[in-house]
């Protein structure tokens, strides 16, 4: 198993919201194998980062060791040769450590912003999506794409994909299974398999349940605020419904929440049924403050530091040119 940072950039701005989240990125440089952040565009009660360049710069220069990247890029939105150069400027700053992710938006009022046809936006990814890998020349070796869509994961080849609206555990493992199948009878690379939850490790049960429960019903409350209107009567709309219970939520692994033993076996579990490669994690959600992100993040990291191995030691600083993995994120 490897492990991922994933930040969001959530939550209100403040004068130490960056400086605050670049060490974060420098604290999970310890154990983690990956840290990543995702481009969003006027949700500001979900996520902040319009521009994830500026952060990845800021933090290649406070880590030295995990992989980062944007996951992703709003593809659509970008010129595609203005997006070759972020990338390949990014890829030095890093000095080869940059991970590379495309998504197509989720966002409908950003793409009115931008002048671009909400409607036109799965073609135009790949018209784009296929250019900037053109350009690029197979600099950055792994793409990671997130998808739900059997075709788009087929469409993208040896692209790992991830997922961020929680399907349940079965539809996860039924999505890995489909890209496995794929990429064999395709003959092409097998991919990272990675899964992203919120996470909250507390000393105790009821401290981690306390505040990270706090927290979830927060984060949530947001996004049900922005997103829930324009997703009315999907099944989307339903499974955030099922996610306000904080009981139902830890217990069917939606959210990874206890002491770092009890994490360590929801982690375990999630591996199991969804045959996971990556465990993606996310600590800063809702209003938690900086400093129980970093306690809860220094327990999660003695929870997965006890399996006997280094998480360090499990990525290889050259992946192959069609590396991929598929995530099964929400």
């Amino acid at each position: 198993m490897k492990y991922a940072l994933f930040d969001y950039y959530h939550g209100p701005n403040h004068p130490r919201k960056f400086a605050e989240h670049i060490e974060q990125w420098a604290f999970a440089d310890g154990f983690m194998n990956y840290a990543f952040v995702a481009e969003h565009h006027f949700d500001g009660d979900f996520a902040c980062c319009p521009s994830p360049g500026p952060l990845l710069g800021a933090a290649s220069q406070a880590t030295s060791r995990m992989r980062i990247g944007a996951l992703g890029f709003v593809v659509p939105l970008w010129n595609p040769v203005r997006l070759s150069e972020e990338i390949l400027f990014l890829h030095d700053a890093t000095q080869g450590r940059l991970e590379l992710g495309f998504v197509s938006g989720i966002n409908d009022p950003a793409f009115e912003h931008y002048g671009v046809e909400w409607d036109t936006k799965g073609e135009l990814f790949w018209q784009l999506a296929d250019a900037v890998v053109e350009k690029i020349d197979g600099k950055v070796k792994t793409i990671w794409f997130p998808s739900r869509d059997k075709n788009s994961i087929e469409r993208a080849g040896g692209w790992s994909t991830a997922q961020w609206v929680q399907p349940k555990l079965d539809v996860v493992r039924t999505l890995f299974n489909h890209h496995r199948g794929y990429v064999t009878q395709a003959k092409k690379p097998d991919a990272d398999y990675d899964i992203l939850r919120e996470v909250y490790v507390g000393e105790t049960t009821d401290e981690a349940k306390r505040i990270g429960g706090e927290a979830w019903l927060s984060f949530w409350s947001r996004i049900h605020r922005t997103k829930l209107k324009e997703n009315i009567g999907t099944p989307r709309a339903e499974r955030w419904r099922e996610m306000m219970s904080i009981e139902q939520s830890i217990s069917d692994c939606s959210f990874i929440c206890g002491t770092p033993e009890e994490v360590k076996r929801q982690i375990d579990y999630l591996t199991i049924q969804t045959g996971a490669t990556v465990f993606m994690a996310d600590f800063a959600f809702g209003d938690l403050s900086h400093e129980r992100i970093i306690r809860s993040m220094n327990l999660f990291k003695g929870a997965i530091s006890d399996r006997g191995h280094s998480p360090l030691a499990d990525v290889a600083g050259n992946r192959g040119p069609t590396a991929s993995g598929l995530s099964g994120t929400r």
